[in-house]
C-alpha cells in the first residue's frame, strides 16, 4: 500500500529557505564589508590624528628625557631653523649664484622653497592632522602634518648642498654637511619641544629630498640657462 502523504522538499531545497539563507549570508557579508572599512577608516583617522603607536612611542620617551640645556638649544634651533630664515636663505644664495654667472643654479635655489611651501601648505589643508597634546603645539595655528620646519630645511639644505658641489663652490664632505646637519637638528627640535609628532618630521624630511630632487632634475634640465 503506498502512502499518500505528499512528499517534502528537503529544507536545504525549499526555496524560501534558500531565499533567506542567502539574505543572511548577504547581511553577514556587508556586516565584515563595512567592519574591514570601519577598521581601515580607523588605522587612516588614527595615523591623521597623530595617536599610532610609534607617534605615542616617541613622544612618550622625549617627555621622559627632558632637559633643560637641551631644550633651550633645540628651542633655538627651532626658532633659527623656522620656515622664514631658510627662505631668505635661499633667495641669498640664488643672488650670489646669478652675480657669479651660475643661472641654472639661480633658477634652482628659488625653486626649493617655492616647492616645500607650496607642498607643505597643500599638506596640512588636507591632512589636517591635530598636534601633540601640549601647551607648546597649542601655540601653533597650523595643523601638524607634515612639519614646516623638516620639509623646508630639507629641501633648501639638500638643494644648496648639491649646488655648491655641483658649481664647485665647496669639496663635498662640506656639501655632506650642509646637507645633512641642519635637517636632522631642526627636525629632532620639533619632536623634543613637543610641537610635532616624530612622523610629522619624518613626512617632512621625505617630503624635502623630493622638493631636492625636482630641484636638481630643474638644474639638470633647464632650457632656460643651458
Amino acid at each position: 500500500m503506498r502512502n499518500s502523504t505528499p512528499h517534502t522538499a528537503p529544507a536545504c531545497f525549499d526555496s524560501a529557505a534558500l531565499r533567506q539563507a542567502a539574505r543572511r549570508a548577504s547581511e553577514r557579508g556587508t556586516i565584515i564589508a563595512l567592519a574591514s572599512l570601519t577598521h581601515r577608516d580607523t588605522e587612516a583617522r588614527t595615523l591623521i590624528q597623530g595617536t599610532n603607536a610609534f607617534d605615542s612611542a616617541v613622544r612618550g620617551w622625549t617627555l621622559a628625557h627632558q632637559n633643560p640645556a637641551v631644550h633651550s638649544l633645540f628651542a633655538w634651533a627651532s626658532t633659527i631653523g623656522s620656515v622664514s630664515p631658510f627662505c631668505w636663505a635661499s633667495v641669498a644664495m640664488a643672488v650670489v649664484f646669478f652675480m657669479t654667472g651660475r643661472r641654472r643654479a639661480t633658477l634652482s635655489a628659488l625653486l626649493a622653497p617655492a616647492l616645500a611651501v607650496a607642498t607643505y601648505l597643500g599638506a596640512k589643508r588636507y591632512l589636517p592632522r591635530v598636534r601633540p597634546p601640549s601647551e607648546a603645539a597649542l601655540r601653533e595655528a597650523t595643523h601638524s602634518f607634515p612639519s614646516a620646519h623638516a620639509t623646508t630645511s630639507t629641501a633648501v639644505c639638500c638643494t644648496i648642498a648639491f649646488l655648491l658641489w655641483r658649481e664647485e663652490m665647496v669639496p663635498p664632505p662640506v656639501a655632506i654637511l650642509i646637507a645633512v646637519i641642519p635637517p636632522l637638528i631642526i627636525g629632532a627640535s620639533r619632536i623634543y619641544l613637543d610641537v610635532h609628532w616624530a612622523t610629522d618630521v619624518l613626512g617632512g624630511w621625505i617630503a624635502g629630498l623630493l622638493i631636492a630632487v625636482v630641484a636638481r632634475e630643474a638644474y639638470d634640465r633647464s632650457p632656460f640657462f643651458s
